[in-house]
């Protein structure tokens, strides 16, 4: 029994002014039954404990207040059933601890959401995660998109919001009883002017004899239309012009062959013929109706026969 040794326990608080009882006989140093180092962990741990009792209380009044569980402790899926075999408080302690996936978990995590829970109250890392990618997901899809703005319109350009908002601020008055005036007013704005108010200027001017573009070509056209339409461009007269039968008609039909070069050494080597038709004055040319035209290439003779038909003699 020699390793037997006696020992006193008191409480903390009386620690102070208990007196060691006087013993003859020798025995070992007595052992603490904790020391300073010991007692602030303690605490410490009870902090924790609080700490994390009160993150606890927090959550579940979040979730009771979007109905996150039934009497029962079952959680509600987002279809608003109840899942079978789950249980809010393992749940909870699951989310406040490191652990396994349980039932359950990905609904508890999204009434979690629905309630609006702050990440910094869950101490489970995966669910903490989970929980703010939610968040982040939900910030995204609730960002204000765009309008889109397509260019596949044909009577009037594309508007952009900064015109938008500077023919906004325009007051409705401003607009004078001259077109011309209204014209002006618009490109000051930033706005285009309609492709009707263009073509309705060209056909005016084209089809006036008095103009100096009328009946004109491409070039002048555009000169007198830059004029009153600064942003006016080649394409869009080329474009206009197409569309009218009297240019279509008018316009000189350019046709480029490629001829090669005739090469010759001496005379009679290659003649150049053609046929005259006279049919209209045969009458008065004794019955003749066409004229053989002959043209030596090499020293450039010309001559010509009077024939009645096209037939070969004999």
């Amino acid at each position: 029994m020699d390793s037997v040794r006696k020992m006193v326990v008191v409480p903390y608080e009386q620690q102070a002014n208990y007196q060691q009882p006087q013993d003859t006989s020798v025995q070992q140093p007595l052992s603490q039954p904790s020391s300073n180092q010991s007692i602030e962990k303690r605490k410490k741990l009870i902090l924790t404990n609080n700490e994390k009792l009160l993150r606890m209380i927090k959550i579940v009044l979040r979730l009771a207040s979007v109905n996150g569980y039934d009497d029962e402790g079952r959680i509600r899926s987002k279809k608003g059933i109840f899942i079978d075999k789950s249980n809010i408080i393992t749940l909870l302690n699951h989310a406040m601890s490191i652990g396994h996936p349980l039932i359950g978990e990905q609904e508890f995590i999204e009434l979690l959401r629905e309630a609006k829970v702050d990440p910094s109250l869950i101490i489970h890392e995966n669910v903490k995660t989970k929980l703010a990618n939610n968040y982040v997901r939900d910030d995204y899809e609730n960002i204000p998109k765009e309008p889109r703005v397509t260019s596949n319109v044909v009577d009037i350009a594309p508007v952009v919001n900064s015109r938008k908002r500077k023919f906004d601020e325009v007051d409705e008055n401003v607009f004078k009883e001259n077109d011309e005036e209204n014209e002006n007013l618009l490109e000051d704005i930033g706005w285009e002017i309609p492709r009707k108010r263009k073509h309705d200027f060209l056909n005016s001017v084209y089809y006036d004899p008095n103009h100096p573009a009328s009946f004109a070509s491409v070039e002048k056209l555009y000169n007198f239309a830059k004029e009153k339409f600064p942003n006016a461009n080649k394409d869009e007269i080329k474009e206009w012009l197409s569309e009218q039968l009297t240019y279509t008609l008018h316009k000189q039909a350019r046709k480029r062959f490629k001829r090669n070069k005739v090469l010759v050494s001496h005379m009679d080597e290659q003649w150049q013929a053609d046929l005259a038709d006279m049919r209209q004055v045969s009458s008065e040319n004794k019955g003749f109706k066409y004229i053989l035209t002959v043209i030596d290439i090499f020293s450039k003779y010309a001559w010509a026969v009077p024939i009645k038909n096209k037939q070969p003699d004999g």
